[in-house]
């Protein structure tokens, strides 16, 4: 007995076969991460707790800056003190002490490597919270 429904089926797998396999090969994410981030100045917001009590600290915890860019703390109405670990500082006059009234850096330096970490311990009305971080990438035209 012959099924007029067996032409039609290798049909449709096909289909399904084909639609898979180009939406697989799109969605690839690109080979370079330095292109993945926006190189623009940064606001980070300075915040104590958020509105269920829980310690927060920053808002992001982690910011990227490209070589050139600042970064700004937002007080937020708090009044706090960052100090940059290690005597290490992302910034090109190497400033690693912050505070309520100097709360914008200079450009971020020029680094070699993809990336780079810099931790920070931050104090949010006298509380010490939850260290947040700079992180800056090289190698950007």
């Amino acid at each position: 007995m012959y099924s007029s429904r067996s032409p039609y089926s290798r049909i449709i797998r096909f289909a399904v076969v084909f639609f898979l396999l180009f939406s697989a090969t799109s969605c690839e994410k690109p080979s370079n991460p330095k292109t993945s981030f926006a190189c623009k100045d940064q606001t980070v917001t300075v915040q104590l707790k958020d509105q269920a009590g829980n310690e927060v600290g920053t808002i992001p915890k982690a910011v990227y800056l490209c070589e050139g860019y600042k970064l700004t703390w937002d007080p937020n109405g708090n009044n706090f003190k960052i100090k940059f670990r290690k005597n290490r500082s992302p910034f090109s006059d190497g400033d690693q002490d912050f505070d309520t009234n100097k709360h914008t850096s200079k450009g971020a330096k020029h680094t070699d490597q993809d990336v780079d970490v810099y931790d920070y311990d931050i104090w949010i009305n006298g509380q010490k919270v939850d260290d947040p971080q700079v992180v800056i990438g090289g190698g950007h035209s």
